[in-house]
């Protein structure tokens, strides 16, 4: 008997999803090649260490941490802390962007459509201040926001932004249809989120602790900004950037509310509009008192 062909009935091959399962795969390869990296360090592993705290008096001395119910302590004179990754949302909370709460990894992040536009009007966002998401798509997102950034000077037609962003959006497609499952297998520990004792640092520029947000709370302060004018958490010089979502975490926890409620702190901007040519014009006044001898 010879057999012509094999046919496998109700299955239709689509070529998107066949690409997107290929670029999983590639990334899981990704992070079994970096643990194989660890290992071969020989560098031992903890895992599911809960409640570590740093101690000394001066200086570190160890490293006190739970696990599986028995308290355990390693020496160590330093101390490296990582917990997920928070999008540097500054600028675009100083310009009134509209902003969400992203749950898998409880941080803000701005709103913006498939080409980057924000919530205002002629201002668009790219790169790591909309999300956590790798340098790959931080990448596309700049060639797709630039050329609707063409399309709205009106140097472009649509059909021909339309046509140079489809490569980009179909990139950044596949490159981000793994990032759900990767966010929801490893989100941040609630206790790295939500601190577990009273004397936890929230806000490392100002030393508010827990316990200072508590005690606020219990006075009845019940907003972001009123706690923040109370215990000044916010008011350092990252201006929230780092507190910010753990004192929304703490406040949404005690009202049994979602942090989306709860809201954001207003910032004190670091930065302010002014016209597109004037560091030419200073450049220019720079070096003309150069030429003259007179310094800057």
């Amino acid at each position: 008997m010879n057999i012509r062909c094999l046919g496998e009935i109700g299955r239709h091959v689509n070529v998107e999803n066949l690409l997107i399962k290929i670029d999983a795969c590639l990334f899981r390869f990704k992070g079994l090649q970096m643990l194989g990296k660890i290992r071969r360090t020989r560098i031992p592993v903890v895992r599911g260490a809960q409640q570590v705290r740093a101690v000394g008096d001066d200086r570190l001395a160890s490293v006190r941490f739970t696990r599986g119910g028995k308290v355990q302590s390693l020496a160590a004179d330093l101390l490296l802390l990582h917990e997920g990754v928070v999008p540097n949302t500054q600028l675009s909370r100083s310009i009134g962007c509209r902003h969400e709460w992203y749950a898998p990894h409880r941080y803000w992040r701005p709103v913006v459509d498939v080409w980057g536009r924000s919530s205002v009007p002629g201002r668009s966002l790219v790169g790591a201040g909309t999300g956590i998401y790798g340098a790959k798509i931080a990448e596309y997102a700049g060639f797709i926001s630039g050329a609707d950034a063409a399309y709205q000077l009106g140097r472009w037609t649509r059909s021909h932004r339309d046509r140079y962003a489809a490569p980009f959006i179909a990139r950044r497609r596949r490159e981000t249809a793994f990032r759900p499952f990767i966010d929801r297998l490893y989100p941040p520990a609630k206790e790295m989120t939500l601190p577990q004792t009273r004397d936890t640092i929230v806000c490392r520029c100002e030393e508010a602790t827990s316990g200072d947000i508590d005690d606020a709370i219990a006075r009845g302060y019940r907003q972001m900004n009123t706690i923040k004018n109370e215990r000044r958490s916010g008011m350092g010089r990252c201006q929230g950037r780092m507190c910010s979502p753990t004192v929304a975490e703490i406040l949404a926890d005690r009202l049994q509310v979602s942090p989306q409620t709860i809201g954001q702190t207003r910032i004190r901007p670091r930065s302010s509009r002014s016209p597109s040519n004037s560091s030419h014009r200073c450049n220019r006044r720079a070096v003309d008192r150069r030429r003259k001898g007179d310094g800057i």
